[in-house]
């Protein structure tokens, strides 16, 4: 997944989420399918931290003009946003759907 894809993945998480939590009309699931999903999102999150790290070197090593503050700067910004979205991600909650299959 290039950088562009794994922020984009991620914002789109953060958005969902904080949507979620501002929106009464939050979808039901069953608690396997919360979990996986959570999964999922955490992994999107790792994904896109990851390429971020390595995009950060990449610009590093072919760009070393006001380095290393321009990295640390980079990956600041990412560690918030990594922090961030991990931590909206755990509080994510949507409820259990009521029925006799749940």
């Amino acid at each position: 997944m290039n950088l562009f894809a794994s922020l984009l993945v991620a914002l789109v998480v953060v958005m969902l989420l904080t949507q979620a939590a501002t929106q009464p009309d939050v979808i039901c699931m069953s608690s396997e399918t919360r979990e996986k999903i959570r999964e999922l999102m955490l992994s999107g999150i790792d994904k896109g931290m990851e390429a971020h790290t390595v995009h950060m070197f990449d610009v590093w090593m072919r760009d070393p003009a006001a380095q290393p503050k321009r990295a640390r700067t980079g990956m600041k910004n990412a560690a918030e946003a990594y922090v961030g979205s991990r931590e909206a991600v755990s509080k994510w909650n949507p409820p259990v759907c009521a029925g006799p299959n749940q």
